[in-house]
């Protein structure tokens, strides 16, 4: 997530659609008082020590810390919603900012959250443990809302057919409120060529 005063834009990240991608090509073009939320890669690049990369301006407030120890994620975080980051900015900065966010073939960001999931993160021993039962109930039993850690012990053709009910990867709430869009636009995973135009 990023909200970059110097350029008048707030990037808000969804899942699977080549955000941090696109947040590390922002990220030497912005300004010191620029907000940018960690990621993944800031170990690499803390480890380099290249400044103007680094994670910056996040914790905007003086209670975060203490929010943080009590279990909140702090006030802007990689994926915060929409809503979240209008509800901490000046209604001046938040109708004046073009805010932008990015989507993708639910097909496409499904197999992404599959092979994501599967080999890309090491889950809990005890959510083997559950997605091993999850993988052998037959297909009549209607399973709870399964982790997306269930792709570690399932099938692709399994992992399909519960997206379809679940949808482990939606993105729609993230640039929404009550199913009306909040960002100036949405741009296509397909199309973001035209994000380097605009």
């Amino acid at each position: 997530m990023i909200i970059s005063h110097k350029h008048k834009f707030i990037f808000v990240k969804s899942g699977k659609v080549a955000g941090s991608s696109i947040e590390m090509a922002l990220r030497p073009h912005l300004g010191d008082d620029d907000v940018i939320t960690p990621l993944a890669e800031d170990k690499d690049i803390l480890k380099k020590n290249i400044k103007n990369l680094r994670a910056r301006n996040y914790r905007n407030s003086s209670h975060y810390d203490e929010m943080v120890s009590r279990g909140n994620r702090g006030i802007f975080y990689e994926h915060a919603q929409a809503y979240e980051i209008k509800g901490q900015l000046p209604a001046s900065v938040w109708n004046s900012y073009f805010k932008f966010s990015i989507e993708r073939d639910p097909r496409e960001k499904s197999l992404s959250v599959y092979y994501h999931n599967k080999n890309g993160i090491k889950w809990p021993k005890y959510r083997n443990i559950i997605n091993r039962l999850q993988s052998f109930l037959p297909r009549f039993i209607n399973i709870p809302y399964p982790h997306p850690s269930f792709a570690k012990t399932c099938s692709l053709a399994r992992w399909l057919e519960l997206d379809r009910i679940h949808a482990f990867a939606m993105n729609w709430n993230r640039y929404t409120v009550n199913d009306e869009v909040i960002v100036d636009k949405v741009y296509s995973y397909s199309k973001l060529k035209l994000l380097i135009s605009d």
